[in-house]
């Protein structure tokens, strides 16, 4: 008889997943909005179009990519000397590998460019974020404006 069968953890289980139950549908908790809109670069537009400091990342992730991709392949050999290279080489066969696993060789090779430069945008992007400063471009409003705003005074 499997262990999870016997009375005491069978009933523990039970009882977690009544609980579970009980407080999906009695117990509401209301969820905070957590809104954090990009902010438009005073200045910076092309015709109606407002650069954003979240595209200026964007970007930046970009040319990051571009250029680890570019300085991994630009001497290539056989036998890598480079730990770039050595280092671009070791994810390629990390990721075809398991591409080759799910859905075979054909298909392997169709999708690894389109996943790896997904994935490597993803993880430089993300990455970007924990810099100091990256995202954070912009006007940054005084304090007197924002109080004024909401109709309160600076007391200091």
């Amino acid at each position: 008889m499997s262990k999870l069968l016997k009375p005491k953890p069978l009933a523990i289980i039970v009882g977690i997943l009544a609980l579970l139950v009980i407080s999906i549908l009695f117990v509401r908790v209301p969820l905070p909005t957590i809104l954090l809109p990009a902010e438009a670069i005073p200045g910076l537009a092309i015709g109606s179009f407002k650069i954003t400091n979240t595209f200026i990342a964007t970007i930046l992730a970009d040319i990051i990519v571009l250029a680890l991709g570019f300085l991994a392949v630009r001497k290539m050999q056989d036998v890598p000397e480079s730990k770039l290279q050595n280092i671009f080489e070791w994810v390629v066969e990390i990721f075809d590998g398991m591409l080759t696993d799910i859905g075979g060789k054909e298909k392997a090779r169709s999708w690894l460019a389109v996943f790896l430069t997904i994935l490597l945008f993803l993880l430089f992007a993300n990455w970007l974020e924990l810099v100091p400063g990256v995202d954070s471009i912009g006007y940054i409003e005084p304090l007197e404006l924002a109080y004024a705003e909401k109709g309160v005074t600076v007391g200091y």
